[in-house]
């Protein structure tokens, strides 16, 4: 649905419940995105074990067959899928299972050794996190992922994050320093907020073509990141907005394109030039032959301006209020 990408983002909200991560697949493809990304995780590719979250992390870690059936319900499902990788096993499984595109998170910005496997990898598109990272680390990131497919996406998760704190106008200066790759926007408003809904339709104003939202089974689960995700109706709901946002848009054109119902409404509203009164035909026009009011049903090369008449001859007679045409007038 045109080139905007909006994607589920489920994260790790799956909570090692297989069940749920198949549903999740299923419930993004219905709401109509077109991908849903997950957090490959392996406790050692991110936490030292004395880190609170290595437990929990470590119980998010799902084998390689589970993750086998989650790509193979994504094909079933039409969808794509996308997963954040933190590290070189990760990344091995990600290109096993053909994946659309990894995700560098903002974990690993820095981390140059692992952007040069991704870039040396044979996954086709790298989305690269903008949140908590610097016009500058970004930059390097990019020049390490030459030849890849890029896509810069802006964003964080501040459980939820605050409205005013997406500063939404850095877009603006990404796209400034990075002109060749894509821009994307990573949201995590408060499930609560109208915001959630269309918030992220400003990211697509200005210039983000991949858009993110998380997607939970359920709020009363309390699944990880449900405090920024929407339930699947909601979902849905955001989904259809946010290709409503797109298609206000317009297409990138020319500041003075129309497209057919603005030039119908121009034909329809603007004043046209038609005659002052009865006029013979070789009539040379002055100002004194023309006015200028709207006619009912004008044809399409009415003339709206009256110096587009004056001093041309009429190639036949006119009454009285009859619209003038570029076809009626000779030099």
């Amino acid at each position: 649905m045109g080139r905007l990408r909006i994607v589920a983002e489920a994260a790790e909200g799956y909570a090692a419940d297989w069940d749920k991560e198949l549903a999740l697949v299923e419930l993004a493809a219905r709401a109509g995105a077109g991908a849903i990304k997950f957090q490959l995780l392996h406790p050692d590719e991110l936490l030292v074990p004395a880190h609170p979250l290595y437990g929990l992390v470590g119980d998010l870690q799902l084998p390689p067959e589970r993750w086998r059936a989650v790509a193979e319900r994504a094909r079933e499902m039409e969808i794509e899928l996308l997963l954040d990788v933190f590290g070189r096993q990760g990344l091995d499984l990600a290109e096993k299972l053909e994946v659309a595109a990894v995700k560098v998170h903002s974990s690993d910005m820095l981390n140059e050794a692992l952007l040069r496997e991704v870039a040396a990898s044979a996954v086709p598109e790298v989305l690269v996190s903008a949140g908590g990272t610097t016009v500058e680390e970004v930059g390097r990131a990019v020049a390490l992922l030459a030849g890849k497919q890029v896509t810069v996406v802006l964003g964080f998760q501040a459980y939820p994050t605050p409205v005013a704190e997406n500063r939404l106008r850095r877009l603006g200066m990404l796209r400034e320093a990075f002109p060749d790759v894509a821009l994307g926007f990573a949201d995590h408003t408060g499930k609560g907020e109208d915001a959630a809904t269309w918030l992220p339709a400003l990211a697509v104003a200005l210039g983000a073509t991949y858009v993110e939202k998380h997607i939970t089974v359920a709020h009363v689960l309390r699944d990880p990141d449900h405090e920024s995700a929407l339930a699947p109706d909601r979902f849905a709901q955001f989904v259809e907005s946010m290709y409503l946002a797109e298609a206000a848009l317009g297409e990138p054109a020319g500041a003075d394109e129309m497209g057919e119902a603005e030039q119908a409404y121009r034909l329809k509203m603007k004043k046209h030039v038609v005659a002052a009164r009865d006029l013979p035909a070789g009539q040379r026009l002055g100002p004194a032959d023309l006015a200028l009011k709207r006619v009912p049903d004008p044809p399409a090369d009415v003339l709206f301006r009256l110096d587009e008449a004056e001093g041309a001859t009429l190639a036949s007679a006119l009454s009285a209020n009859a619209p003038l045409t570029r076809a009626g007038l000779s030099s």
